[in-house]
């Protein structure tokens, strides 16, 4: 299981806004937030994890995709 800065560090990678996330899981913005701002403090649930994993792999798995048929769609000769 992924832990917080785990699931962090992939979203800013993917250039994922954490708005976005955090409505695809279900999570709220505020808890997301204060999981961000304070670490350790109050840590977050297994199961906003898994929602915030889960989340994390639709939307970076939708990205993928959208790439692929871009770059199908350029390679064609009109």
């Amino acid at each position: 299981m992924l832990g917080f800065e785990d699931i962090e560090l992939r979203r800013d990678a993917a250039r994922i806004e954490q708005k976005e996330l955090c409505e695809r899981a279900g999570v709220h913005l505020q808890t997301y937030s204060r999981l961000k701002n304070r670490p350790g403090s109050l840590g977050a649930t297994t199961r906003t994890l898994k929602k915030l994993k889960s989340a994390l792999d639709e939307l970076i798995g939708e990205r993928v995709q959208a790439l692929i048929s871009e770059g199908a769609s350029d390679g064609k000769s009109n």
